[in-house]
């Protein structure tokens, strides 16, 4: 039998953290992937809610965005729901699969968190409004969660920086949790 998580926040299972960029003049969207198909034995429908987490601001829940269904891609406009237009945001997606869909926790296997993890492939793209477009696809987990960890974590994403002369280059820092509580400050 595989190991087993006790008490498992579902909000933890399968998360996509993104950062807005507004202050820079871009805007955010998301395409969120669910390839639970590919996981024998996890296939799943994601019921999508998101958290976010704007500095200065009471931290906001959406719940119930949207259901993801197996093999389905949905873009987000996530500047569709952020209230102030200049402040920069740190969104959390939560895919809660079905089965724990109206349950905060949950008893769940390493093996199925890894597998949901492991195929996912949601891509952030940052845009203007004058036709610039750029993103990167990329895997994200509930990385500062002592379920999953003793430590807290650092992830490193698309970590080729260019820069030069008549290059501008911008690095997003993130230290987020899943947990609308989470209040760790990064050093």
């Amino acid at each position: 039998m595989p190991a087993r998580i006790e008490n498992f926040c579902t909000d933890a299972i399968n998360v996509f953290q993104v950062g807005t960029l507004r202050e820079l003049g871009f805007k955010t969207r998301v395409a969120l992937t669910n390839k639970s198909s590919d996981c024998i034995g996890w296939r799943t429908s994601y019921h999508v809610s998101a958290t976010i987490h704007t500095p200065g601001r009471e931290v906001r829940r959406l719940s119930d965005l949207f259901v993801l269904k197996p093999d389905e891609i949905k873009s987000v406009d996530c500047d569709s729901f952020l209230e102030s237009k200049d402040l920069d945001s740190v969104i959390i997606f939560h895919l809660i699969p079905d089965r724990y869909h109206g349950l905060s926790h949950a008893d769940v296997s390493r093996e199925e968190i890894i597998s949901l993890k492991s195929v996912q492939d949601h891509y952030v793209e940052y845009f203007r409004s004058d036709g610039f477009s750029s993103g990167v696809l990329f895997q994200g987990g509930a990385f500062n969660y002592s379920k999953l960890g003793k430590n807290w974590s650092t992830i490193i994403q698309s970590p080729k920086v260019h820069s030069s002369g008549s290059l501008n280059t911008y690095m997003q820092l993130i230290n987020a949790g899943f947990d609308s509580h989470y209040s760790s400050e990064a050093v």
